[in-house]
């Protein structure tokens, strides 16, 4: 009986130690995406808490990063600036990585304020406030990804 409970002692503290870790691995999954001059590397938001989150309690972000959130289908999403630091550039994108809309250096404080997606789309590029206008992105500019083929 005694090594029953040990060996349940044992796993859960297992359980407590990898899953963490797997929950981080999944969290820092990144990819870079390039849109004209501008190669970004990404951070994905796939789950339901990634998006909820988004870049929220950051003090900052490095230049040349970002956040990529993906949605399961074109559809019309909301977004925030709730616990934000820094302004950003939030890229609308469709189901093919088509620029709709940018809306250009949203600053942390217009939070409780919402962004709403200009029709269905499927992807939202945020990057530091500046750099759609640095690089020249526009409406109809399209995103290229790396190999992606184990991402979604």
């Amino acid at each position: 009986m005694v090594f029953l409970f040990v060996i349940l002692i044992v796993l859960i503290v297992l359980f407590l130690i990898i899953y963490p870790s797997q929950r981080q691995n999944r969290r820092s999954q990144s990819i870079y995406i390039e849109i004209k001059d501008l190669k970004v590397k990404v951070q994905l938001a796939n789950s339901l808490w990634e998006k909820a989150s988004g870049l929220s309690g950051r003090k900052e972000m490095p230049k040349n990063e970002g956040m990529l959130f993906i949605f399961s289908r074109p559809g019309r999403h909301f977004f925030w600036m709730k616990n934000m630091n820094f302004p950003l550039d939030i890229i609308w994108l469709d189901e093919n990585m088509k620029v709709v809309e940018i809306d250009k250096n949203v600053q942390p404080d217009s939070f409780p304020q919402t962004y709403q997606s200009p029709g269905l789309i499927k992807y939202v590029l945020e990057i530091n406030a500046g750099l759609s206008d640095q690089y020249d992105i526009s409406k109809g500019d399209k995103c290229f990804l790396e190999d992606v083929s184990n991402v979604f």
